[in-house]
This record gives structure tokens, sequence and C-alpha cells, in this order.
């Protein structure tokens, strides 16, 4: 299935962002190739100033048949429509090794939420099965008067399986790793579990869906969330 390149907003805000695209990937199709929209919400059952709506829009381009570069808008809110934020983030994907039943990339992204993040992702395919492992570092100001940098380690499993040539069902789970953490504090995290239902359309578009169940790092209630999405591909 015509994958999607994580190097877009949702790479860079993995740790807030509530839109997701839970989906295999793949470097774009040399040109500008590629354009997707998101629309997610996270927090459902919580008070509306906990919960979030967020909108996000991509162009990808494929520069080579391996390496790929991305531009992403996203527009964020809490559920009163209120508190709304906006970022720009520009994305890189290369696909480092390509050989049958197994991939290697990398990819970076940066923008004007801040921060810098640097991923690898290794997928291996088995028949209609398939395994997905993405790590990604992420670097930003904590904001405080130290101005400290801290870095977040995001780790994602994730399982698929092609149901038909049209219908590619996901399950995923979010880690996430604090190596400046002090030492009474939480390191390791579990943060998310989702299942996602992907189907092509046509030859051109997929319709991503997504359901995430987030688990709160102290005593407070699990939230869910859901977002759909749209993947063209425009040559």
């Amino acid at each position: 299935m015509k994958g999607t390149a994580l190097v877009t907003v949702t790479a860079l805000l993995l740790l807030t962002s509530v839109v997701g695209a839970l989906d295999t990937t793949e470097a774009f199709d040399p040109g500008c190739s590629d354009f997707e929209m998101y629309l997610g919400t996270s927090g459902l059952g919580l008070d509306q100033d906990e919960s979030a709506i967020e909108f996000e829009g991509l162009l990808g381009v494929g520069i080579t048949r391996v390496f790929s570069a991305s531009m992403a808008y996203s527009v964020e809110s809490d559920g009163r429509l209120g508190n709304s934020a906006d970022y720009l983030t520009l994305g890189l994907f290369w696909t480092v090794v390509e050989k049958e039943g197994f991939m290697l990339d990398l990819y970076g992204s940066t923008g004007t939420g801040g921060g810098i993040s640097i991923g690898t992702e290794i997928n291996l395919l088995t028949g209609a099965f398939g395994f997905q492992l993405n790590v990604e570092n992420t670097c930003e100001n904590s904001g405080g008067s130290e101005n400290k940098i801290e870095n977040t380690v995001a780790i994602e499993p994730l399982v698929h399986r092609n149901i038909s040539d049209e219908i590619e069902l996901l399950a995923a789970v979010g880690i996430t790793y604090h190596p400046d953490a002090e030492d009474n504090g939480d390191k390791v995290e579990f943060n998310t579990a989702s299942l996602g239902a992907n189907f092509m359309l046509d030859d051109t578009i997929e319709l991503i869906t997504q359901f995430d169940c987030y688990i709160p790092e102290d005593d407070g209630d699990v939230s869910i969330g859901f977002s759909i999405g749209f993947v063209a591909t425009i040559l």
C-alpha cells in the first residue's frame, strides 16, 4: 500500500500531537507526488480544557526514488477551540536499505514549534504480515530559566496485516524514554495504544483511520482519541 513518510509535524510533536498517521512508510514518488490531510481529536471523555483538536496538511516531494522532502502545516486547539497554535515543519526521509522483506529508513525534521528530531525506522515484511520499529530522538529547549536542552526518545513498535489489496489493519504502542530524567523520575513510559484500518479508495487515494488510547503518566484518567486522514498520490 502507498505509505506516508513520518517526517511530518507528527514526528516533531510525537509526544503531544493528536493527529495520527498509523501507516506503513516509504519514500514519496519522484516529483511533487504526495498530498495529505488529517483531522484528529484526543482527550475524549476529559474536560474540554484537557482535550485537543488538530488539523494538518502535508505536501511531499520525491527528490529521488529513495530520498524525499516534506512540508507540513498544523493547527491545534483545545476542545473549546481556544488556545490555538500553529506549526510549520520541514522534513527529510531517506530509504538507506531496500531489500526483499527488509527496509531501513532515516528521517529528520524541524519547524517553528522548536526542536529537532532525527529517527530511524526498520521494516520487516513476510507475506501479508509486517513489523515496523520506529525510534526517534527529539531535542528541544525546556523553556525554563536555565534554557536546558531536553532529549526525549520515542519508540513505536507497529504490526500490520494486509487483509486484501485495499485493506490494511495496524496496531502500535507508543513508548517514551527520558534519558535526562532525574534518578527518582520515570525514565520509561507507555503513552499510547493505537489501532488503525487503512483503505485504498482507488489507485491514488488512501483513507487513514486511527483510534488511540492515551495512558496518563500519573493517576489521571485514561482517555481516547480518533483521527482520520487522506493520502493522495498526485502524479
